[in-house]
């Protein structure tokens, strides 16, 4: 015996599972996005530290190189930490 939904009720799952849909992708769409800067952001990094590393930058453009580097360190020890109390940090 199956399950008999009013017009309004097989709209509103209708509605429902649509939207679903929409997070779904939107939600995906932004794991990519965030994929792709943190692999920029690597890529930044390993650039910055070997022209530091081979001496090959001026000296205003090695101490913006090394400020660089630590606002990014800062960065990435803030976002490490939990954002809510008794959040667990998926880095731990």
């Amino acid at each position: 015996m199956g399950l008999a939904l009013s017009r309004d009720a097989e709209a509103d799952l209708a509605r429902s599972v649509a939207q679903c849909g929409v997070l779904d992708a939107q939600l995906w769409a932004a794991r990519e996005a965030a994929a792709r800067a943190q692999r920029h952001r690597g890529e930044l990094v390993g650039v910055l530290v070997g022209a530091l590393a081979d001496d090959a930058l001026r000296d205003d453009y090695r101490d913006l190189a090394r400020r660089t580097l630590a606002r990014l360190a800062a960065e990435g020890a803030a976002s490490a930490q939990p954002s809510a109390p008794g959040a667990a940090s998926i880095h731990a």
